[in-house]
């Protein structure tokens, strides 16, 4: 599992697998049905860089967690129309910037401890 709010693979998985060249596959990006409400202290994070690219918190949430380059997301769907909106949050023509990645980084840290890779 691999989201915003559990992003414990960022300190021991991600740097083993990206070390050893083994893809990773991030599941439940956006949290198993509790994505961040736009009304919500870390949800305005989102919708503030959102609004700054003309895209979506969600957009915005796979773009983030697809920064590392060995890391594929898959989020589920089974609307057409979710399916577009997270196939744009790789387009090439725009990126997040680094304040937005510090933003990010800041909203939604790396928790300090040694978790246990959660599942569902």
């Amino acid at each position: 599992m691999y989201n915003l709010g559990y992003r414990a693979i960022e300190k021991r998985i991600l740097p083993y697998c990206t070390n050893k060249g083994i893809a990773v596959v991030g599941y439940s990006p956006f949290g198993h049905g509790n994505f961040y409400s736009p009304q919500s202290t870390k949800g305005k994070v989102l919708v503030e860089i959102a609004n700054r690219h003309g895209r979506t918190p969600r957009q915005i949430a796979l773009r983030f967690l697809s920064l590392h380059s060995n890391v594929f997301i898959i989020p589920k769907t089974s609307h057409p129309e979710m399916a577009r909106e997270n196939s744009q949050s790789v387009d090439k023509d725009w990126g997040l910037t680094d304040k937005d990645i510090e933003e990010i980084n800041r909203a939604f840290p790396v928790s300090d401890g040694d978790n246990p890779l959660k599942m569902i």
